[in-house]
C-alpha cells in the first residue's frame, strides 16, 4: 500500500469514500491499494470517483459513527444529541384541507446514529417534489448537519441553526441539470405537537420559487376539531405561580382583532394577532386603579404573563395560552347568562347594592343606556360616556361629570359608584334586577326606577 500526500488545508467538511466526515484539519491524503482508488475533495460536492476497497477479510470502515472503546467520544454522543429529534419519528401528511399535500416519514438508522427523512410534497401548478434526507450531529460544530437526495437526481447539503421553537436550516447543492439550488426551511414543533414546515428563499439558478408554508400532523392521530376563541369569555384561574384564588379572577376576550381583559381591577385592552395556533398581544393599555396587595399582585403577574405569550392550544375546552411551548395561562370559558341587553336598553336603573353594601342614601345613583351611551346620575353630579356590550359583557368607556359638591355621604357613595363602574365586564338581568359584575363579584346591582 501506498501513502501519498497531497497537502495540508483547513477546511470545514470533507466527503471521503466511506462516507461524510466533519473535521478541522484534513490530511488531503489518499490511501489506496494496488488495485483501488479513493478520493477526497473539499467543499461537501459529491465524490468525482469511488470505487469500493477490496475485500481484504477485515472489517471495512462504513464512515459511520461507531459504538465502543474504539469510538471517539463525540461519535458516542451522537445518539443522545440527535435525541432532540426524536419527536420526529413517524409519518405525517397535512390535513385534508390544506392546499398543499406532502408526506414526511421519519425513522432511524439500525445504528441510532442517523435519522432519516422521505418527503413527498405536491405543490400546485409544480413538479411533484420528492427527496430524501439524512441527518447526523457534528461534534466539532455542536450542531446537527444533513445531507439531501432529490428525487430528480440533484443532492445537497445543510447546516442547522438552532431557533427558539425548532430550527433555521439552510441548504445548498446541485440541481439536476447542474444548476446550482438553495433554500431556507424553518422546521418548528407546533404547542399541539404538529409539524411546522416553511421553506423560503428558494431558489434553482436564477429563478425564484413561491415560500411553501406546511403543517403536518401524524398519520393516524386524532386531529381536535379547531375551537374557536373569539367572542367567549376566557376566565384565568392559574397562572406559573399557582392557582387563583381570588373573588375577582383576571379575565380575556377576543373580537375582531381587539382583545379586551380584566385584570382582577384595572379593564385593560388592545389588539392581537393570530394566525394558527401563533398568538400575540399587541398595544394594551390599561386604567390605573387601585387594589389590595393580593389583587395588584395577581394583576401584575397577568399583565407580564399577556406580554409573554406566542401561542395557544385549547385543551378539553379550556384555553391555554404559552411561550414557545411552555403553557403560562391557563382559562376556562365563563358560560353565558343568555339575558337579553334589549330589556336593558331604555330603562332608569338606580343602585340598591353597592360592592355587596345596601345602598340606602337619597337621592340614589342611576343608569340608562340608550344607543350606544349611557347617561345617569351619581347622587350628586349627572354623569355620561360611552359603553361596549356584546352577548354577556359590559364594558364601560371614561364617563364624564358635572363638578358639583354636597354632603360628604352622598359624595363618599358617588367617588365608589364611579370607581365600580370602571371595573365592570359583564352584566345580567337577575329576579329582573340588572347585575354589573367584575370577575366573578356582583359590583353593583340595580332596580327598575318607578
Amino acid at each position: 500500500m501506498k501513502l501519498v500526500v497531497v497537502g495540508v488545508r483547513w477546511v470545514g467538511a470533507v466527503w471521503s469514500c466511506a462516507g461524510w466526515y466533519a473535521g478541522s484539519i484534513l490530511l488531503g491524503v489518499s490511501l489506496c491499494g494496488h488495485s483501488s482508488a479513493c478520493c477526497l475533495q473539499e467543499g461537501g460536492n459529491t465524490p468525482q470517483e469511488s470505487v469500493a476497497p477490496q475485500d481484504t477479510g477485515k472489517p471495512q470502515d462504513t464512515g459511520a459513527p461507531q459504538e465502543g472503546p474504539s469510538a471517539p467520544e463525540g461519535v458516542k454522543m451522537s445518539a443522545d444529541e440527535l435525541k432532540q429529534l426524536a419527536w420526529l419519528v413517524g409519518d405525517w401528511k397535512t390535513g385534508s384541507d390544506s392546499k398543499i399535500a406532502a408526506n414526511v416519514s421519519a425513522r432511524w438508522t439500525a445504528d441510532g446514529h442517523f435519522l432519516l427523512l422521505d418527503y413527498t410534497v405536491n405543490p400546485p401548478e409544480f413538479p411533484t417534489i420528492t427527496a430524501s434526507d439524512r441527518i447526523a450531529w457534528d461534534p466539532v460544530g455542536k450542531s446537527f448537519r444533513s445531507w439531501t437526495f432529490r428525487g430528480d437526481g440533484g443532492f445537497g447539503q445543510a447546516n442547522w441553526v438552532a431557533r427558539e421553537n425548532g430550527w433555521m436550516i439552510r441548504y445548498g447543492g446541485t440541481h439536476s441539470d447542474g444548476r446550482q439550488f438553495s433554500s431556507t426551511l424553518l422546521l418548528e414543533r407546533g404547542a399541539n405537537g404538529e409539524l411546522k414546515l416553511s421553506a423560503i428563499e428558494r431558489w434553482i439558478g436564477d429563478e425564484q420559487f413561491p415560500d411553501l408554508v406546511l403543517e403536518m400532523r401524524q398519520a393516524g392521530a386524532p386531529i381536535t376539531a379547531e375551537i374557536s376563541i373569539e367572542d367567549k369569555t376566557w376566565e384565568l384561574y392559574r397562572l406559573e405561580s399557582g392557582p387563583i384564588r381570588l373573588a375577582k379572577r383576571p379575565t380575556l376576550r377576543f373580537s375582531n382583532q381587539e382583545v379586551q381583559a380584566f385584570g382582577g381591577v384595572n379593564q385593560m385592552g388592545g389588539t392581537y394577532q393570530k394566525k394558527g395556533n401563533e398568538l400575540r398581544f399587541r398595544d394594551f393599555l390599561s386604567t390605573l386603579i387601585g387594589g389590595t396587595a393580593a389583587e395588584s399582585e395577581v394583576e401584575q403577574e397577568f399583565a407580564a404573563m399577556l406580554e409573554r405569550v406566542t401561542h395557544y392550544s385549547i385543551e378539553e375546552g379550556e384555553l391555554i395560552l404559552r411561550n414557545g411551548e411552555n403553557p403560562i395561562g391557563w382559562f376556562q370559558e365563563r358560560q353565558s347568562t343568555k339575558s337579553n341587553f334589549d330589556d336593558v336598553r331604555g330603562v332608569t336603573w338606580e343602585l340598591i347594592e353597592l360592592k355587596g353594601v345596601v345602598v340606602e342614601l337619597e337621592p340614589r345613583p342611576t343608569l340608562r343606556f340608550v344607543d350606544g351611551n349611557v347617561e345617569g346620575n351619581g347622587g350628586v353630579n349627572q354623569m355620561g360616556g360611552t359603553f361596549n356590550q356584546t352577548e354577556d359583557t359590559l364594558t364601560f368607556g371614561p364617563l364624564r361629570s358635572t363638578r358639583r359638591g354636597g354632603p360628604p355621604e352622598a359624595m363618599q357613595l358617588e367617588a365608589n359608584f364611579g370607581r365600580a363602574l370602571s371595573t365592570v365586564d359583564r352584566f345580567a338581568l337577575e329576579d329582573d334586577n340588572l347585575c354589573l359584575s367584575s370577575g366573578n363579584e356582583v359590583v353593583a346591582k340595580f332596580r327598575r326606577q318607578e
